[in-house]
């Protein structure tokens, strides 16, 4: 009786247990619902903070930053220059003579027997003044006032074309970006629910979890007035390539857009880029940067290829410039503080330059294919595939691999004399003012020389790699090769034994 009781106690205490917890399963909250409250809680934690972000990095009523222009470049290599041929072919010209000369001096420059640059002229919107060499071209992006082309003969084996597109004032003013309020983005939340099914019952909205766990990403005021500025230079630069790329299709062209390179002209109006720590200077990348060199003649310009924390674009180059500094003297009908004047400046005097960041980034190309050659040669596939194989090995050989061995064997000796590498280019000197007393002193460096002993280590090892890793991939072919071929010298011979003794049999039933 005890016994039953007792049992009985029990059951009616879990069953005045069971209704409150059923009561508390339905005011747990949904999945959807804990996302939206994480949501509304970080808005509201991170308001003040966006607020003080906001009135540290706007931009003061008295500045302006533009994007004032923008420098592409392409290459040509023994694979790629039948392109170059066709676009100089099909480029307008003032008169067919000028047009057969730089055909001549391109077929001169392909030998060796002749280097330096052409000048290709200005492109300009139908309706606009044009002087000399230029011509009016219907299809040039909005926004865009002039292309000033050069033509660059770095090598027998490398021809690079410079295009610096002048971006008018309206459509490369970063200054009303950079004054506006931003707020906190949050986004990808996602709920981690722990216990049996956990990853499932988190992807159900509906879903009630007692245990769990909230995270999410966040992007704050300053990175969101960041990427709003990011996202009008990129507009401007893939219109440009689009236009680039159609008229002169080389190396480059084939490349994904992060490995290509590009120079942006960023120019201020009041406050010098990298001179002060102004927190308005950083949503834009010339609050700081390291390391960054300064112009010496031409003077008031600075250079950078600091894409922190934007490291997807390997190959740009930041040159930026208050005005006022980079301005030289004044011309008629001219204002040399315009994005006209200053760009057309830099296209001029500094293509060069252009041209050997350009060199970098075409060896980055070549080593990046090296290595996935290289990362894919010892794969096993299942079935093999020997023919596919070869082909894509051929394929290699006969457009990378010959561009990158004639490309590297020109580099050495080009980059071998210091005073003929440097010839036409404008020289930067490290700034080292704000470093830590704690860095080791010494005199800064120059940006031209080191440039010089950059490609000549990235040509010397890629040449290393290049003949190590074909030479190993063709012996492994041969080696195959010789071994399918053994294989079927033994198919041939089984099977011509096997045809022997069927004729044998054959014979003897016949005569029985």
């Amino acid at each position: 009786m005890t016994d039953g009781q007792t049992s009985g106690t029990e059951t009616a205490e879990q069953e005045s247990q069971r209704t409150p917890n059923r009561d508390r399963w339905h005011q747990r909250p949904t999945v959807r619902a804990l996302k939206k409250r994480a949501e509304k809680t970080d808005r509201e934690f991170t308001r003040e903070r966006d607020e003080r972000d906001n009135d540290a990095t706007r931009l003061p009523a008295s500045e302006a930053i533009h994007l004032g222009g923008l420098t592409l470049t392409e290459a040509f290599t023994p694979s790629t220059v039948s392109s170059l041929y066709k676009a100089l072919e099909r480029w307008p010209s003032d008169s067919i003579d000028r047009k057969q000369d730089r055909l001549e001096q391109l077929a001169r420059s392909r030998s060796g027997s002749r280097s330096g640059w052409q000048n290709l002229g200005v492109v300009r919107h139908p309706g606009t003044l044009v002087v000399g060499g230029g011509h009016h071209d219907p299809d040039l992006p909005p926004g865009v006032d002039a292309v000033w082309l050069h033509l660059s003969y770095v090598t027998p084996a490398l021809a690079i074309v410079a295009a610096t597109f002048t971006i008018t004032e309206e459509s490369g003013d970063l200054s009303d970006l950079l004054r506006e309020n931003y707020r906190t983005r949050h986004f990808d939340t996602r709920v981690r629910v722990c216990g049996r099914f956990g990853d499932l019952r988190a992807r159900i909205a509906w879903s009630r979890p007692a245990r769990y766990g909230v995270g999410h990403s966040v992007n704050l005021a300053e990175d969101e007035k960041r990427e709003a500025c990011e996202a009008l230079v990129r507009k401007h630069e893939e219109a440009c390539r689009r236009w680039f790329v159609a008229r002169f299709p080389g190396r480059f062209a084939a490349a994904d857009p992060q490995d290509r390179p590009v120079i942006r002209m960023l120019f201020t109006k009041e406050q010098p880029p990298y001179g002060e720590r102004h927190a308005w200077l950083r949503p834009i990348g010339l609050g700081s940067a390291r390391p960054r060199w300064r112009s010496t003649e031409p003077k008031g310009w600075w250079l950078t290829e600091d894409r922190w924390p934007y490291r997807e674009e390997r190959h740009v180059m930041t040159l930026a410039a208050r005005r006022a500094d980079a301005a030289g003297e004044s011309s008629q009908g001219v204002s040399d503080e315009s994005n006209w004047y200053l760009t057309q400046e830099f296209g001029s005097d500094q293509a060069p330059l252009a041209a050997r960041h350009a060199i970098l980034a075409l060896l980055a190309l070549y080593a990046d294919r090296l290595g996935d050659l290289r990362d894919t040669a010892g794969r096993k596939r299942f079935p093999r595939r020997p023919v596919r194989e070869g082909r894509d090995f051929d394929d290699y050989l006969i457009r990378d691999g010959l561009d990158a061995a004639t490309v590297t064997s020109d580099l050495e000796s080009f980059t071998r004399d210091v005073t003929y590498f440097r010839w036409g280019v404008p020289e930067y000197i490290e700034d080292r003012e704000g470093l830590p007393k704690t860095s080791p002193s010494r005199e800064p460096l120059e940006y031209v020389p080191s440039l010089c002993a950059e490609l000549r280590e990235q040509a010397a090892r890629l040449a290393r790699d290049t003949t190590t890793t074909t030479g190993n991939i063709r012996a492994s072919a041969q080696l195959r090769q010789a071994i399918a071929n053994t294989r079927l010298q033994r198919f041939v011979l089984a099977l011509s034994v096997a045809a022997t003794v069927i004729a044998v049999i054959s014979l003897l039933t016949t005569s029985q």
